[in-house]
């Protein structure tokens, strides 16, 4: 026989040929439920000596985790009536949030507020393009009205409403210690994650394509699922970019549904509509998503309901020092350009001001630093017309705006006198900042050499596909 399971009904042609089940959104009830069963499933692993920690007792019906848990289902309940359609948060994240908060005898305060940040973020408000509702916040109000009575209310309210930026980051390193925790799903903006993420050494980071010929095409796809299964064997940090094409074939992954054979955990890949190979698992591999924040919001919810999503950008990792430099440097820009910042800096964004000073040392966390900074990523236009003679002069003061020879050295690019004439030409080295000697050194067969009509000795990079 063959038992086919669909998130969406098919056609009644489909349909009419076997016996149809559908299953309905659950009940409070069920919800309640269901959270009282992971509950028991975790009293079953302790009286079996598989768990230390757990003292639920369910013969105690006025157990404060179990009012925990009710409490919990009754939030969810309400939280996916006020938000019927395309929920960011699913019946995974529910599931999910039970489990952690039985697995860690979860009773205090702090807590049930982390195991709720690490199962119920990652929104910004922007869910489908509508600003009406913000998930998150919806389902905090949910929460604070249905678990009040376990803990104060006024405390619930301080805890969600005044919660540090580098909650985001204690989030990620509770996810990345704990053996049981789901994979990550990270928004973010540009390289941002990657620049802030500690990963080790043997962390494996593989970044989509964007050709047409590798996103129209199985062998790019067949490539990328070949690095990813051997991760998955060796183990390790495998990262995941812009990998649209492939994730659909790594369902059983992402959801960790492992089958245990010979006390190793296997898992199906999908190779294509007619290959699914079983493959091994390394216990200690761990996965990690990273996707525009804004793509983020409006991916579809199957997918985002795998992950435990976060948000992190750099000002995720500021210190008082730097978010009071920040503060300046944004109230001033504000002021500039008459709250419009973007005819200023047409790049600027949210993580512009964070991201100018992330990397650098502390004697340059100050306003004037991170001012000239700003002003030299200004539109000409603007440093020409605005009010302001102080930001003219900054403009034109500094090099890179006058020749190109500036601009490359702003770029770190560095330049050495020609050794082929005595006269005042340049030579430009590569980006990196190698020497001719270190470049010799490391040549691996795809640079080329060569000296122009002007006398101009240049290297050529030839980038490598691997």
């Amino acid at each position: 026989g063959v038992v086919g399971i669909s998130n969406w009904a098919l056609d009644a042609a489909k349909m009419n040929r076997a016996l149809h089940i559908s299953r309905p959104d659950p009940t409070k009830k069920d919800l309640i439920d269901t959270a009282k069963i992971i509950a028991a499933s975790f009293e079953n692993e302790l009286s079996l000596g598989r768990l230390t920690r757990l003292t639920l007792s369910l013969k105690n019906p006025t157990s404060k985790l179990e009012k925990i848990l009710e409490g919990l289902a009754k939030a969810f309940f309400q939280y996916s009536q006020a938000i019927p359609n395309e929920p960011f948060f699913g019946l995974r994240d529910f599931y999910n949030a039970c489990k952690l908060v039985c697995r860690k005898n979860t009773t205090t305060l702090g807590e049930f507020v982390a195991a709720m940040r690490r199962n119920f973020s990652g929104t910004t408000g922007k869910r489908n393009g509508s600003m009406d509702k913000d998930d998150q916040m919806v389902f905090i109000q949910c929460i604070m009205q249905h678990v009040s009575g376990q803990f104060s209310a006024d405390d619930l309210e301080y805890e969600f409403s005044n919660a540090p930026d580098n909650v985001v980051m204690e989030s990620i390193q509770e996810n990345r210690d704990d053996i049981h925790g789901r994979h990550l799903l990270i928004g973010t903006l540009g390289d941002a994650a990657l620049n802030i993420l500690k990963l080790e050494q043997d962390a494996l980071i593989i970044r989509g394509s964007q050709f047409d010929a590798d996103l129209n095409g199985n062998d790019y796809v067949f490539a990328t699922l070949s690095k990813i299964i051997l991760c998955m064997e060796q183990g390790g940090v495998l990262v995941l970019i812009d990998l649209d094409p492939v994730y659909g074939s790594l369902y059983d992954m992402l959801n960790q549904s492992y089958t245990m054979i010979r006390g190793k955990r296997n898992c199906t890949i999908a190779l294509g509509a007619m290959s699914n190979p079983l493959c091994v698992v390394h216990e200690n591999f761990r996965c990690v998503v990273l996707m525009d924040r804004d793509v983020m919001q409006t991916y579809v919810s199957p997918f985002l309901n795998r992950f435990e999503k976060q948000i992190l950008l750099f000002k995720n990792v500021m210190s008082v020092e730097q978010n009071r430099v920040l503060g300046e440097a944004e109230k001033w820009l504000k002021v500039l350009s008459n709250n419009k910042p973007h005819l200023a800096i047409p790049c600027f964004n949210d993580n512009l001001l964070p991201g100018l000073l992330y990397h650098q040392p502390r004697h340059n966390w100050t306003f004037q630093y991170l001012q000239q900074r700003l002003i030299d990523l200004m539109r000409l236009e603007f440093a020409v017309l605005c009010n302001n003679e102080s930001v003219r002069n900054g403009y034109f003061s500094t090099k890179h705006h006058t020749s190109l020879e500036g601009v490359l050295k702003c770029l770190k690019w560095k330049f050495t006198s020609s050794p082929a004439n005595d006269e005042s030409n340049i030579a430009v080295q590569d980006a990196y900042g190698l020497s001719s000697d270190e470049d010799d050194e490391e040549d691996d067969g795809n640079e080329e050499e060569g000296e122009d009509e002007n006398g101009l000795i240049g290297r050529r990079i030839i980038p490598t596909l691997s």
